[in-house]
């Protein structure tokens, strides 16, 4: 009995180790290579130059679909810290408006010499505001002076579907006309002092024609509320600076399409 049993064993281990012999002409299948999450590091750098200095604070992407993401972050600091020039469509990056800022200063000043006044200053900071699944917001502030009665400031929003890495229109964020009665509501009483019952937005000194109040060019969604930001100049006088409207996002759920 004890030697059937012994036999057995044998057998079983023999036919186990036949079962995982490795064929040494077939090339076993590599890992699967997973690209890593999308995640964002901080990137400050500045220029310094006799009156004139640039600072920015980047968020660089990393992961999923970073390459597109960056290439739209560079594209916005350009284009905000150069005022909208025409020019910007052939800066890359933002080292490329470094260098497009200082040759505009030097084209101005050669000796860098202002006679007494200011220095030319740019800043341009960003911050992660909101993420989910599917979307992506990136916020941003900046501030530009080279001569003049005042700086100005602009700040925003980038909205991205991270399904295609494409830039959101705001049409292709929320549907106005489901929105724009709750905004509206939040413009006048955010302007409630300036704005009476019956006094129209042209009447009170805002740059809005008919009484329509407008879309706000720059809108930012998170997870429990939707903000509206009118810079200085999009609506009213420089004096009034900006309209920062924040409306709970279950007042525009009907409206907002991202999720």
């Amino acid at each position: 009995m004890k030697k059937t049993l012994f036999l057995t064993a044998i057998l079983a281990l023999t036919f186990a180790a036949c079962g995982t012999k490795t064929n040494p002409n077939v090339t076993p299948n590599p890992p699967a290579v997973t690209e890593a999450a999308l995640s964002f590091e901080l990137l400050k750098d500045s220029l310094k130059d006799k009156n004139l200095t640039v600072t920015v604070e980047l968020l660089v992407a990393k992961g999923k679909g970073s390459e597109a993401i960056n290439e739209v972050i560079n594209q916005k600091v350009c284009e905000v810290l150069t005022m909208g020039d025409e020019k910007v469509a052939n800066l890359r990056n933002y080292k490329d408006m470094f260098a497009y800022l200082q040759k505009a200063f030097k084209e101005s000043y050669p000796d860098g010499d202002l006679g007494g006044m200011m220095g030319w200053n740019f800043e341009f900071t960003m911050r992660n505001h909101y993420k989910s699944p599917t979307y992506l917001c990136l916020g941003f502030d900046s501030y530009s002076f080279a001569g003049g009665a005042h700086p100005s400031t602009y700040s925003g929003f980038i909205n991205i579907d991270l399904a295609s890495n494409k830039v959101l229109t705001n049409n292709e964020l929320l549907d106005s006309a489901k929105i724009m009665p709750a905004v509206d509501a939040a413009f006048r009483e955010h302007w409630k002092a300036e704005l009476p019952k019956n006094v129209t937005y042209e009447g009170a000194g805002f740059f809005i024609e008919k009484n329509n109040l407008p879309l706000a060019q720059n809108i930012g969604v998170s997870d429990n509320k939707v903000i509206f930001y009118y810079n200085p100049y999009e609506i009213a006088a420089y004096a009034m600076g900006p309209t920062v409207l924040e409306i709970p996002l279950e007042k525009l759920a009907a409206g907002i399409k991202v999720k």
